[in-house]
């Protein structure tokens, strides 16, 4: 072996074997901690009877306390078909009618009028002295709550109500009492607003039949006569307007066309054209041919081909006319159309009119819709604003406070810390027999 194999085997690790008792040294032994629970077997199992026996008592003396539930659902067409009055054109939906119900059931202000009528201050606080607002804000008004699953769209139809407290029958009694009172109230606002309409469609009816024979025909006669004026006075505005219009326009004409013959007549006389030129070979004769350039095409003969006589002819006629009317197109048919107007016959037969009676529409349908209203009758007993799909009953079991769940869970508690403490002073007392040895 040379040197260079010696190093190596120098600097390579080394292992080096334990003696087996090491090992035992640092591992736990089971046989040691079955030993200690062994010996501290009083002390655990009286340990935990003891916090199981105080969770007994606990639970025991503890309030216990009740929880009460109704279930609704949206009523039938049938429910409120009492309701619905084609005479007074109200319909209310089922819908609808539920969805006023729930929010009364929700209502702060419905809460505290039946919290008040039934004097729950005094049964729901043993405190005599206590604060009404706060009896009903801490206790009543908590603990009543409605639910209505408002996420799932199939679910918010099934809407409940739910009281706790610690007489079983008495929350009952306060649920059903409430969903009465409710239900009550939410009818009668249906019924005073169905019977409010009812009573204002007879007024307006009667105010009809009267009015008509003494006033509102004969008002409405002389609102036409003023409509029918005021809209031919619009019109007649609008046929002078037009009127005034064409006349300006004529003249604007006019105006234009005696600058284009002056123009064309002093070319004319530049090129002494004084007789009318028929064609593009007569001006291609004439005397300043050269000048001009004209060149020989298709076009209509330039004005000035008309010759001076015949423009100075057109041009004096159109300066000494005094009057553009019988050249305005149109001019005519809207004076007639704006006489008309001045003599509407509607007005004149509307303003000699003495009797407006046979001209009030449907009178006797009106007074027999007026016989109608006075004999409606609704049947109270037939309405319905929700379905009590379960009014609250007595519950016999409390919800609170979960006796078996607390106790089991006191004696795993108590059994779990029990083995703690048996380990803690067993070390303790191993601690102390090494520092005597």
């Amino acid at each position: 072996m040379n040197n260079q194999d010696q190093n190596q085997l120098t600097q390579s690790p080394q292992y080096v074997m334990m003696p087996p008792q090491y090992l035992a040294e640092d591992e736990i032994n089971l046989l040691d901690l079955w030993k200690v629970l062994a010996a501290k077997k009083f002390f655990i199992f009286g340990f935990t009877a003891i916090i199981t026996l105080l969770a007994i008592v606990i639970v025991l003396i503890m309030p216990r306390t009740y929880q009460t539930t109704a279930h609704f659902l949206p009523p039938k067409a049938s429910d409120i078909e009492e309701l619905n009055i084609p005479a007074i054109n109200y319909s209310l939906g089922t819908e609808a009618a539920y969805n006023n119900f729930i929010l009364n059931l929700k209502s702060r202000a419905l809460r505290l009028e039946f919290f008040n009528e039934h004097d729950l201050s005094s049964k729901l606080s043993d405190d005599p002295t206590a604060n009404k607002d706060q009896v009903f804000e801490k206790i009543f008004n908590k603990e009543l709550v409605v639910k209505q699953d408002l996420k799932k769209k199939n679910q918010q139809a099934f809407v409940s109500i739910s009281y706790d407290g610690k007489d079983p029958e008495f929350i009952a009694k306060i649920v059903n009492d409430y969903i009465k009172f409710v239900h009550d109230k939410t009818l009668e606002d249906f019924l005073t607003l169905v019977r409010r309409n009812i009573r204002t469609k007879k007024q307006d009816l009667e105010d009809v039949i009267i009015q008509s024979k003494k006033r509102v025909v004969a008002q409405r006669r002389q609102d036409e006569i003023a409509r029918l004026i005021e809209a031919d006075t619009i019109a007649s505005l609008e046929f002078v307007e037009q009127i005034k219009v064409l006349k300006e326009r004529t003249e604007q004409k006019r105006q234009d066309r005696m600058v284009q013959l002056e123009e064309a007549l002093v070319i004319a006389k530049k090129l002494d054209i004084v007789d009318p030129i028929d064609s593009w070979s007569e001006l291609k004769n004439a005397k300043d041919q050269a000048a001009n350039k004209v060149s020989i095409n298709n076009k209509s003969l330039p004005e000035y081909t008309r010759g001076s006589k015949a423009l100075q002819a057109e041009l004096q006629t159109l300066k000494g006319r005094t009057s553009n009317d019988p050249f305005t197109p149109g001019l005519r048919e809207l004076e007639e159309q704006l006489q008309r107007l001045e003599q509407n016959s509607r007005v004149e037969v509307l303003k000699i009119r003495t009797n407006d009676e046979p001209f009030i529409a449907d009178l006797r349908d009106l007074t027999e819709q007026v016989a109608k209203l006075k004999n409606i009758e609704i049947n109270e007993t037939k309405i319905k604003a929700a379905l009590f799909d379960q009014m609250a009953v007595v519950p016999e079991a409390p919800i609170k406070p979960k006796r078996k769940l607390i106790v089991i869970i006191s004696f795993v508690l108590g059994f779990m810390l029990s083995i703690f403490i048996a380990f803690f002073l067993n070390f303790i007392q191993n601690s102390r027999t090494e520092e005597t040895v």
